[in-house]
């Protein structure tokens, strides 16, 4: 125990003396572990702010479960669901949706519209909790009313209060020929959540949705999951109560799934390709660490014939090793936890500053950050693991060296 103390020591008089080849190479492997690791921690917290994000506003916007009925639903059909315990869903609502366009202003976009009831739809999906207004809410009162997204109502130039045509794909004759069907809506509140709803998704009420639609029954019915990992349980449900009438059933993994395989991908291939990082210096390290051995065999040889055995060089070493992997990882943590924590702030601020979108391609349109203590301590561990590894074969080198041939030499 004491010569491990002593070792102890002597690692830290070395690293803190600046004049001699054990600081130089303590300093820039030092530099090297702790951009390593910054940057790894910076990487982890980006993608896994992503993965929060899918989890907790994306999916919880969209639907999470779409049954769909070949002949419709009726409200008699939706009174006959009853208790949903055995259906692995929490709540369920009506809906009715077709795809087509939007036109304001001599602006067009595509358009994903959407006919809900408000009162059940704020179970399945939290879209209206991002109102600008408040007005969404009262959707049902309003006759010809609808709800659009903050990118779509930015992009066409659209304001509360401002009329929209919505035209569907579906033609119609007319007294002037072949015509597109289509509506004029009065535009009642903005939401904005931040994902790519915002550019494609409105809202208006069931009723206004039969009108335009032309049809008598809800198509189907969206519903929020008990486990977002699990809808073992829908088929055998509403099989059991609809019979063949049961069209499809699709969850959010059917959209998102391959996107959130993705991202977990990401994060694995990350973590392994950024922690090469670490390694590079870490093999810096040991270079350093036998160039000083080299160096300095005379004075091992000195303590040696002093009465240091191979264990106390050894661990002399070990110590150096795992001093500087110790620090360059607490300082590493530290400095990526920094950067993470003001990474959004800042894209923000070069954003607005440069006109930048740098996100529109993404489900989101900012830059989430997610800090986990689980991957800082992982990473900590790691690398600590990776400088016990990096200071064996400089050890090994120094505790096995001949007094009496260097020093013969000498």
């Amino acid at each position: 125990m004491k010569s491990h103390l002593l070792a102890f020591g002597f690692a830290l008089r070395f690293l803190k003396d600046r004049n001699s080849e054990v600081g130089f190479v303590g300093r820039t492997a030092l530099l090297g572990l702790v951009i390593g690791v910054s940057v790894l921690v910076i990487v982890l917290s980006v993608i896994n702010g992503f993965q929060k994000e899918l989890q907790s506003n994306v999916l919880s916007n969209l639907p999470q479960a779409q049954i769909l009925f070949a002949d419709g639903l009726s409200a008699d059909d939706i009174n006959e669901l009853g208790d949903l315990s055995n259906s692995g869903l929490v709540a369920l609502a009506p809906f009715a949706h077709r795809s087509g366009l939007i036109v304001a202003g001599g602006r067009v976009s595509g358009a994903s519209i959407n006919g809900v009831q408000v009162d059940s739809y704020q179970n399945v999906s939290s879209i209206f909790e991002h109102l600008s207004k408040g007005e969404g809410l009262t959707l049902s009162e309003h006759k010809f009313a609808a709800i659009i997204g903050g990118r779509m109502a930015k992009e066409l130039h659209i304001q509360v209060g401002d009329k929209i045509t919505l035209v569907l794909p579906d033609q119609r004759l007319g007294l002037t020929g072949s015509v597109f069907r289509r509506k004029r809506f009065t535009v009642i509140d903005i939401f904005d959540t931040g994902t790519l709803q915002d550019s494609t998704h409105i809202y208006i009420s069931q009723r206004d949705a039969r009108l335009l639609f032309q049809e008598k029954r809800a198509q189907g019915l969206h519903g929020r999951l008990q486990d977002l990992f699990d809808s073992s349980l829908l088929w055998p449900f509403f099989s059991s109560r609809f019979g063949e009438r049961v069209y499809s059933i699709s969850t959010w993994f059917t959209s998102s799934g391959n996107l959130y395989r993705a991202i977990a991908v990401q994060k694995t291939t990350m973590f392994i390709l950024l922690f090469f990082l670490v390694g590079v210096a870490a093999f810096n390290l040991v270079s350093g660490m036998v160039m000083i051995v080299e160096h300095r065999k005379g004075d091992i040889a000195i303590l040696m014939s002093m009465g240091a055995d191979s264990r106390f060089l050894a661990s002399l070493f070990c110590f150096i090793g795992m001093l500087l992997c110790f620090l360059g990882a607490m300082l590493g943590v530290i400095l990526g936890v920094g950067v993470a924590s003001a990474l959004p702030s800042i894209y923000l601020g070069l954003s607005a500053r440069f006109g930048l979108n740098l996100m529109s391609e993404y489900f989101i349109s900012y830059l989430p950050v997610d800090i986990l203590v689980n991957d800082l301590i992982l990473v900590f561990l790691i690398t600590m693991l990776i400088g016990l590894l990096a200071s064996v074969y400089p050890a090994y080198r120094a505790s096995n060296l001949f007094p009496s041939k260097v020093l013969a030499h000498e």
